[in-house]
């Protein structure tokens, strides 16, 4: 194999000029072989339990379920006209008087069990389990140091976070933790508002109270601010709800939270991770929280690193997950993907959030019955993981703390298929080709944090997905769904050898399943008759493939990249482009002088392996050239004009992203004459 490297420059991630920075008073970091940079955050590795786990379960459950009206109710009730506030006045009353504050005084969670929870979703099949520890609502829930809002002191007056801990360890399932409160000052900026018409029109919501106007009421003792973080400068336009997005990243303002306000939301999460040592964090946040204008998000990574490594005898266990993450950036921690997912297989592990219904319970998608099924979910995982990612499923909890009927049948359903089907998804590895199918035509392009989930064509048993055993030896094909027909045959997988015990095996099914491969190395699976109907079939079916040797069918992989003859530009006097067959290829390929030329755009720096598709009477040589640098390869003979191969080429290194030309020329010495369809070229 030739290798070609293609010169130009690494990325270096740089450290920003931060505006304020963690004083040294705040909560020690801990040290340890990480520090607060680009550069050492790099060192880290995703540890294997989080590669192997691939299905995580997320209570994403606070006071904002008290309502039952959805996701963002804090920060919509206070906005007219919504429908939230319309609810809220109707059921609560005016937000001038009864305001979020009291939304958390209502909250009693009475009918919470967190071990029977868990329990249940450890049946489900999943292989961690993820707890809320605050939203943008600012509320913590636990008995945080540094919060006097919190849900031992208020509402359900306990520990969710550590009776949440417990039901997790006890069930050996690893536990994590949710942060969200680094925007809460801008995300309550409706409260500071008022009404701009009717009987209340210029009363203040009661974001603006202070402390001392508590005296006699419930919340005596207690300052709002603590709570509602309005004593920052504003940042939105307060008579446009959706321009709270346009500031997410801090970037398109100068009123910034002050240093105040990131030293306690430092202090508040090195709180938790010290009491409740999780051993994930996710962070509701762009690349890292607080970024860029403070280093907070950087000291606490790197206080969680080494922290995971003192809590476990050296080994890093810890897994932090953060959005909209360049390259570089997710070698320093995991990539989170809200309500979608990648288009590839991801070089790293990475991670997809999303949810049955609303983030926050919302009764109307229950009577309504708008959850995800089942299946959507499974199609979810098995994509997901077979592009090198895991799934993290919030399945909403009602104010009480219980589930719902509906969301009930759903996770039984998918108890149901992973008790027949997990072999194919836990503690596997992305295939070399991470699928095959109608769907792959037709994909939603990542906006934001994600959200492209739903926006492509859906899934049938036509799609199939590509995992592989941790030792590579075996390969497991996920169907989405029953073949419609009796015969099942995988274009992508090709069959290079098969020893002597090949088998081909349906998992949750003991009996034989018939197989045979192509002379072309295709296999096809003839679907056991005897299987009779299994409800787990028509959401999707494992395959088993042992016992084969099997390589990727070139110019399968999605991401291919194939250069047409129609494509090419021909210089010479007789190369010239015809039909056959209903295909246009290059012929008349008879004088050395003439050649074929491409514009290759090369979209992610790496290897890349190249094939052509030839027709030859005779054995010739060809030379494949690259900005100046050259492949020489073989072309055998066909036997006929009209039967083509695809010969391999060679590898050829790109270190960064551009656009190449490329230029096919005959050998100097062996050339005989040629016929080329197509070049492919696939990144390795």
């Amino acid at each position: 194999m030739i290798f070609l490297a293609v010169s130009g420059y690494a990325n270096r991630l740089q450290m920003p000029d931060f505006v304020h920075t963690i004083r040294p008073n705040a909560e020690p970091m801990q040290t340890g072989r990480f520090e607060p940079t680009w550069d050492s955050l790099a060192q880290y590795e995703t540890p294997e339990w989080f590669r192997d786990a691939k299905f995580g379960i997320w209570a994403h459950w606070g006071p904002q379920c008290e309502p039952e009206q959805g996701d963002w109710y804090a920060r919509q009730m206070y906005f007219e006209g919504h429908r939230h506030y319309r609810w809220h006045v109707a059921n609560y009353g005016h937000p001038s008087t009864f305001g979020f504050k009291d939304v958390i005084h209502e909250w009693k969670a009475e009918n919470w069990n967190p071990e029977k929870l868990l329990r249940f979703y450890k049946e489900v099949g999943a292989q961690y389990f993820v707890a809320l520890a605050n939203h943008h609502d600012n509320f913590d829930l636990w008995d945080s140091t540094y919060q006097p809002w919190n849900s031992v002191a208020i509402g359900p007056q306990q520990n969710i976070i550590a009776r949440w801990a417990e039901a997790a360890r006890k069930n050996g399932l690893p536990f994590g933790v949710s942060v969200h409160a680094s925007h809460a000052s801008i995300w309550y900026e409706t409260a500071r508002g008022a009404d701009r018409q009717g009987p209340l029109a210029g009363v203040p919501y009661d974001g603006n109270l202070t402390k001392e106007e508590g005296k006699g009421t419930w919340w005596e003792g207690l300052d709002p601010q603590d709570l509602y973080a309005q004593n920052q400068p504003r940042i939105t336009d307060p008579l446009n709800l959706g321009d709270i997005h346009r500031h997410w990243n801090w970037t398109q303002t100068d009123n910034l939270p002050d240093l105040a306000y990131c030293e306690k939301f430092y202090n508040r999460t090195l709180d938790l991770l010290n009491k409740y040592k999780p051993d994930l964090i996710y962070f509701d946040d762009s690349v890292l929280p607080l970024y860029p204008f403070n280093d907070a998000g950087f000291k606490i990574a790197a206080h969680f690193y080494n922290s995971s490594m003192k809590w476990n005898n050296g080994e890093l266990r810890a897994v932090m997950t953060n959005k909209i993450l360049s390259p570089e950036q997710r070698k320093t921690q995991v990539w989170d993907i809200e309500r979608g997912y990648s288009d590839r297989i991801e070089p790293v592990p990475w991670q997809t959030c999303t949810c049955l219904g609303s983030w926050h319970y919302e009764r109307s998608i229950y009577e309504n019955r708008r959850y995800k099924n089942a299946q959507i979910v499974i199609h979810m995982l098995a994509d997901i993981v077979s592009k090198n990612g895991n799934l993290l499923l919030s399945v909403p909890l009602r104010g009480d703390g219980t589930l719902d009927s509906e969301e009930e049948k759903i996770l039984n359903d998918i108890r149901d298929w992973m008790a027949i089907n997990s072999e194919g998804i836990i503690a596997t590895r992305p295939w070399k080709v991470f699928g095959e199918g109608p769907a792959l035509k037709e994909t939603g392009v990542l906006q934001g944090q994600g959200f492209n989930e739903g926006r492509g064509l859906p899934m049938s048993a036509k799609d199939v997905r590509y995992t592989v055993s941790k030792d590579g030896k075996t390969i497991y094909a996920i169907v989405m769904g029953r073949p419609e027909t009796s015969e099942l045959t995988l274009h992508v997988p090709n069959v290079v050898h098969q020893h002597a015990d090949a088998s081909v095996s349906l998992l949750g099914y003991s009996g034989n399943v018939r197989w045979r491969v192509a002379d072309s190395g295709q296999l096809t699976i003839l679907w056991p008759a005897a299987v009779g109907h299994r409800h787990v079939d028509t959401i999707a079916c494992v395959f088993k493939l042992s016992g084969f040797e099997i390589e990727p069918t070139p110019g399968s992989a999605p991401d291919a990249i194939v250069l047409t003859a129609q494509e090419s530009t021909l210089f010479g006097q007789g190369i010239r482009k015809e039909q056959r067959d209903g295909r246009v290829n290059l012929g008349y390929w008879d004088n050395r002088d003439d050649s074929a030329h491409w514009l290759l755009t090369i979209r992610q720096a790496g290897e890349y392996r190249f094939w052509g598709e030839f027709a030859a009477l005779e054995p010739s040589e060809l030379t494949l050239q690259i900005n100046g640098r050259q492949v020489a390869f073989s072309v055998p003979s066909t036997g006929d004009w009209a039967a083509t191969t695809l010969v391999q080429i060679g590898s050829i290194g790109f270190d960064r992203p551009g656009v190449y030309h490329i230029r096919l020329v005959p050998g100097q010495s062996a050339y005989r004459p040629v016929n080329l369809w197509r070049i492919l070229c696939e990144k390795k």
